[in-house]
């Protein structure tokens, strides 16, 4: 769900600038898990040549497991060959229900993520429609939410 327009943080046009479970200017060690979220992907040739070789990649490797985008921009050495460009964008402004941050005032996007039915991911989705309402109409007014306590009540059927 979109609160506020991603596109702002959109500002050095890489080929991808993508939000992982890792955010650093080095590139990150991927030893956790990683999962992606909110990605931009400049639409050019060196993106497409990319995507043209991960598909072939599933092709002649069935059997392997996908890598995630974000675990594939750290590990495969034909992003640097072909010298596709990745910047991770800041995580606390792309939130997840696995990944928690409660400032709604610096929250861009949040994903459904973690829920293990439709049913979880729709009431879910409802509430933090909900709380968001209530959040703008709270610091459309004359009172300031910095600091303030207030919260959300997702994920509440989905769980990380």
């Amino acid at each position: 769900m979109w609160f506020r327009n991603p596109a702002t943080y959109i500002v050095d046009m890489k080929e991808l600038e993508i939000v992982c479970n890792f955010y650093s200017v080095d590139p990150p060690s991927i030893a956790s898990e990683v999962d992606g979220g909110f990605f931009y992907l400049k639409s050019n040739e060196i993106s497409l040549d990319y995507f043209k070789y991960w598909e072939l990649k599933r092709v002649l490797y069935p059997n392997s497991q996908n890598q995630s985008l974000c675990e594939a921009t750290v590990t495969d050495p034909f992003f640097e060959m072909i010298g596709f460009r990745v910047k991770y964008l800041e995580e606390s402004h792309f939130n997840g229900f696995c990944q928690q941050r409660r400032n709604m005032s610096e929250i861009v996007t949040v994903r459904a993520n973690c829920c293990d039915s439709i049913q979880s991911k729709v009431h879910d989705l409802k509430l933090l429609h909900e709380d968001w309402r209530h959040f703008t109409a709270l610091s459309s007014g004359k009172t300031s939410l910095r600091g303030s306590s207030f919260t959300w009540r997702v994920p509440s059927k989905c769980k990380s």
